[in-house]
């Protein structure tokens, strides 16, 4: 689905507007969380779980980091200042390692095996040593939503941002269809308000609607 096709403007576009002004603040980001991951899934569902599992990682990274802010009582511009522990380190690494490991492995693997490939001809190694091929798929958007759940983490461990507690809030801010698959990549900062709390009005609406038709 993409965002000049009739089934999203006509359709998919309009049904979730309508949905989330009709619903209750507080189911909000469940149903756009819903409706991002419908999206995505009508072009790469069976990628569905590389998407999940960089959430995950970075969620779990950050809550990590946040409880240990808490038991060391830094808050404000003290987190900043404080000295990170062990665990806080460890949990930034495995968040940074995690997410590029997925990557590397989908988006360069390819580029990869062939140069090894071609280095073992000009080392004369065996044909059955160099007829190793790897193609793998794309996930779509996966350099967007990679590089903006780590940089949550990354915020979360210099201290610009308290981690959330709501996973659904977490993965809403991932993988809200508008930016998905194309970005820009947005910081948690820039949007932490807007999932806590947001302020609906007709001229806010307008805006959003000039802007979608410049771009269309």
């Amino acid at each position: 689905m993409i965002f000049s096709s009739v089934i999203f403007v006509f359709f998919f576009l309009p049904v979730v507007l309508l949905l989330h002004l009709l619903l209750p603040p507080r189911f909000r980001n469940i149903f756009l969380l819903f409706a991002s991951v419908l999206f995505y899934a009508w072009g790469e569902v069976r990628f569905l779980w590389v998407m999940f599992a960089s959430c995950i990682l970075d969620f779990v990274a950050g809550w990590m980091m946040e409880r240990e802010f808490r038991r060391l009582s830094a808050d404000g511009e003290a987190r900043r200042l404080c000295r990170r522990t062990p665990l806080q380190r460890m949990a930034l690494i495995g968040s940074i390692v995690g997410n590029l490991s997925l990557l590397v492995f989908f988006k360069y693997s390819h580029f990869l095996v062939d140069n090894v490939n071609q280095l073992a001809r000009i080392l004369g190694l065996s044909p059955c040593a160099v007829n190793f091929t790897v193609q793998f798929a794309l996930p779509l958007g996966i350099s967007f939503y990679t590089f903006q759940s780590l940089s949550y983490s990354i915020d979360v461990y210099r201290g610009v941002t308290p981690a959330t507690r709501k996973l659904a809030d977490y993965f809403c801010f991932v993988t809200l269809f508008p930016q998905l698959i194309a970005g820009p990549i947005v910081r948690y900062t820039d949007v932490a308000q807007a999932l806590a709390s947001r302020i609906l009005s007709r001229e806010a609406f307008a805006s959003g609607v000039r802007l979608f038709i410049i771009g269309l």
